[in-house]
């Protein structure tokens, strides 16, 4: 017959296993519930991992702000250098895509497509967060 000591230490080994078991799926929502609003609280205490700043939104209008409605190649590629976001074209899609990423962290990053129409004139701007760590 076993012991209480040794019952109690196998029901609390098994309860940290079904926590760590369960913890991707609590957590996971919560922390990009929790990004996606911009609720700093979880990240500061590091309950979830950091997270990008700023808005989706935020980065569009600061981009449009600066790249006029008819803007070339090398304007978008000015505005995006002044803006911080590491760029690439994407020449199968015929888009840049560019990639602003959480300080420090893995799980959080703002992913930026902007099209342009045959000619190679600026036409919209795509701007929507990424979460790649979960």
């Amino acid at each position: 017959m076993m012991s209480r000591r040794i019952k109690y230490a196998l029901l609390a080994g098994s309860l940290v296993i079904l926590l760590l078991l369960a913890y991707p799926f609590v957590m996971g929502p919560l922390c990009i519930t929790a990004a996606t609003h911009r609720w700093h609280g979880f990240s500061t205490v590091r309950i979830c991992p950091r997270f990008v700043e700023v808005l989706p939104a935020e980065v569009a209008q600061r981009f449009d702000d600066i790249v006029e409605p008819d803007g070339s190649r090398p304007a978008i590629e000015d505005a995006l250098r002044d803006l911080g976001i590491d760029y690439s074209w994407d020449r199968l899609q015929g888009r840049y895509q560019g990639i602003i990423r959480a300080p420090d962290s893995n799980f959080h990053a703002l992913v930026v497509h902007i099209y342009l129409d045959e000619s190679g004139i600026y036409q919209r701007i795509d701007v929507y967060d990424s979460f790649t760590w979960l």
